[in-house]
């Protein structure tokens, strides 16, 4: 449970964050389709919304101390690697998000890393057929990301943000989805001999 509550406060965080920070790059505008808009509706300003997002980030925190100093030496890597890419997705001195580094970051914190550091919090280890549910997991999290990327590619070229959508194009961008589908498909029934 304080895994599960440690990494449903993580990913509030980054969402709330990318909001914040779509707002203040003008990547999101009052009238567009893409994030919350609760920013661009004037129900939240970024600085309330940057608020709620460490308030977040301290739940987390708090919910994952527990796994932490119980199998610290395997988790550390993991949390690490999680606070970079969670703080630093759309916002820091990383901005994967705005450098086409966003796939591979969604990825990572939504597929293998999120299933490791359950799988060791949880069970102690982690297991082959543990890893290909965090491939799957990864996959499908970026089959959703670059979905909304390919929607979003005229404004996010005109916006200065850059995403594999708009690095490769409309037409290589449908078949780049169709292709992480067949992935997930073929991951599945890997996945089902162990």
């Amino acid at each position: 449970a304080f895994s599960f509550f440690s990494l449903l406060f993580l990913h509030l965080t980054v969402n709330i964050l990318n909001d914040v920070e779509d707002h203040l790059n003008l990547v999101d505008l009052p009238g567009d389709i893409g994030g919350s808009a609760v920013i661009q509706k004037g129900w939240l300003s970024a600085k309330t919304l940057s608020r709620l997002a460490y308030g977040c980030l301290t739940a987390s925190i708090v919910f994952g101390s527990y796994p932490l100093l119980k199998y610290w030496h395997a988790l550390l890597p993991l949390v690490l690697a999680s606070a970079i890419g969670a703080l630093g997705y759309s916002g820091f001195w990383f901005r994967f998000k705005y450098r086409a580094l966003g796939d591979l970051v969604v990825f990572l914190l939504c597929g293998p890393l999120l299933v490791i550091g359950v799988s060791v919090a949880s069970f102690g280890k982690v297991s082959s057929g543990i890893l290909i549910l965090g491939a799957v997991f990864g996959i499908a999290s970026v089959g959703i990301l670059h979905a909304n990327n390919l929607n979003d590619i005229e404004v996010d070229s005109a916006r200065g943000a850059i995403t594999v959508a708009n690095q490769i194009g409309f037409k290589s961008s449908k078949k780049y989805l169709v292709w992480i589908y067949l992935l997930i498909v073929a991951m599945l029934g890997l996945g089902v001999h162990f």
